[in-house]
């Protein structure tokens, strides 16, 4: 052979040495990256899956093992030792080979050297995606333990075992937890007196768990799976826990109700309360279902709010709430002529005046009718108008005078209303049209004025 060929032939077989080994770091990337998609999944566990939609790398995957226990077992085999390594540093093909365990403990103890606790002691939602891997991980170890414990094939050690244990590993962490969720509701009925962690409470976990609690007794009265155990039920009522939280929200809020009316004498709560805007929605609400009544509201929830005055109509209650101060305002003054401008209850003027303009239509219930002509009401807005002016014109005769009528310069408005009057009862003696009636002439006259 010459030179040439020697030469051709050996930089041909270099080639082909590298196209093999660009070949199996091709492959050996897309195994790590099938490795963390797994993880990342939650279904990593003692043996390494292949992909179903990667037929060549799943043969591969095949190849690597059969090399490697060939090599394990001092057999020829094709993979180097840098080969070898790199396998076993990503767990494969066996995930619980020492250097990855021992590669995962380390980051373990990194991990509770550095935030004082496990993963599975944080919610996953809180952990970057390297403490996730490290969270499933943990996972991993406690079904290992638990197929040991069985008397199962498993990849746990008794000297692993000992290893977590001296970092305080926690074998059963759903029990662990649970008790650290129990100490802060106790702190919390200590607080606050109840177990009824509201919803946006500053600890989102311990709202969640309390959820969580009642979700699981419900299963557990109905006797399916995922049921709350005897021994948790019995703690949580040694805390007078809730189970239905919707019936104790409502006692609590009817509670609330009742000290209001204690205070306010009603049951009417405004819609923008500031004390409590929490109670002013829950009266609406108990108005609505009480009002739509397709699912229903229980007979003894209407009967307590009774109990306590609940007026199921707010604004038919409202309307007699101004009623009884038009009431009073006719016991105190002898009529219901209320100023169009009442700075000491505008809201009632307003109202008064709504009533005159409503009059008598078929929109004014018939006992309401009744209830205003009880006081005298005046139903003409023009009279009541007039009567008001009246008023103004008595007060001032009071103060100067029987027959004094008011001066321009100290009353302008009074005495263009009492000219008119005047002027009204000339036109009525030509017999041209006039406002002036007998009863009106005859008031002015009871205060000195003769027209």
């Amino acid at each position: 052979m010459c030179l040439s060929t020697a030469h051709n032939s050996n930089h041909s077989h270099t080639n082909s040495q590298d196209d093999t080994t660009r070949d199996w770091d091709y492959q050996f990337q897309k195994l790590r990256e099938h490795i963390l998609a797994i993880e990342a999944g939650k279904r990593r566990n003692a043996h390494i899956p292949y992909p179903q939609n990667d037929p060549v790398l799943a043969k591969w995957m095949k190849l690597q093992r059969d090399v490697y226990y060939s090599r394990l077992k001092g057999k020829t085999s094709p993979l180097t030792q840098q080969q070898k390594e790199k396998l076993e540093a990503i767990g494969y093909p066996n995930p619980t080979h020492s250097k990855f365990w021992e590669e995962r403990f380390s980051q373990l103890e990194d991990f509770v050297r550095s935030h004082g606790c496990f993963p599975y002691d944080r919610e996953l939602s809180e952990l970057s995606d390297a403490d996730r891997k490290l969270y499933w991980w943990c996972e991993s170890q406690k079904k290992a333990y638990k197929l040991q414990r069985t008397g199962q094939t498993s990849p746990m050690t008794a000297e692993r075992e000992q290893k977590l244990n001296q970092l305080g590993f926690c074998w059963n962490a759903d029990e662990e937890s649970w008790h650290n969720r129990y100490q802060e509701l106790v702190e919390y009925r200590k607080e606050h007196g109840d177990c009824l962690v509201p919803a946006n409470y500053v600890n989102a976990s311990l709202a969640k768990w309390v959820g969580q609690q009642r979700f699981q007794y419900k299963l557990f009265i109905e006797g399916k799976p995922g049921g709350i155990a005897k021994e948790r039920i019995d703690l949580l009522n040694e805390l007078d826990f809730v189970w239905n939280a919707f019936d104790a929200i409502w006692s609590a809020r009817y509670e609330e109700l009742r000290q209001y009316r204690e205070r306010h004498g009603n049951c009417r709560v405004p819609f923008d309360y500031p004390e409590n805007p929490s109670l002013a929605f829950w009266v609406i609400e108990q108005r609505r279902l009480y009002n739509n009544n397709a699912h229903g509201m229980p007979g003894e929830r209407i009967q307590q709010l009774e109990d306590l005055g609940f007026e199921w109509n707010v604004q038919d209650a409202k309307w007699w709430d101004h009623y009884n101060e038009l009431r009073k305002y006719h016991q105190q003054r002898g009529d219901c002529l209320v100023p169009t401008k009442y700075p000491a209850n505008q809201y009632l003027s307003n109202w008064v005046q709504r009533q005159r303009k409503l009059g008598k239509s078929e929109k004014v219930d018939q006992e309401r009718i009744r209830a205003l002509e009880s006081l005298d009401f005046c139903w003409d807005a023009r009279d009541a108008l007039w009567m008001e002016r009246y008023k103004e014109l008595e007060e001032y005769v009071k103060m100067n005078g029987y027959g004094n009528a008011p001066s321009a310069k100290h009353l302008p408005s009074l005495k263009r209303w009492f000219s008119n009057q005047v002027k009204q009862q000339r036109l009525r003696l030509e017999g041209q049209p006039s406002s002036m009636t007998e009863s009106r002439l005859q008031r002015l006259k009871k205060l000195g004025f003769i027209l």
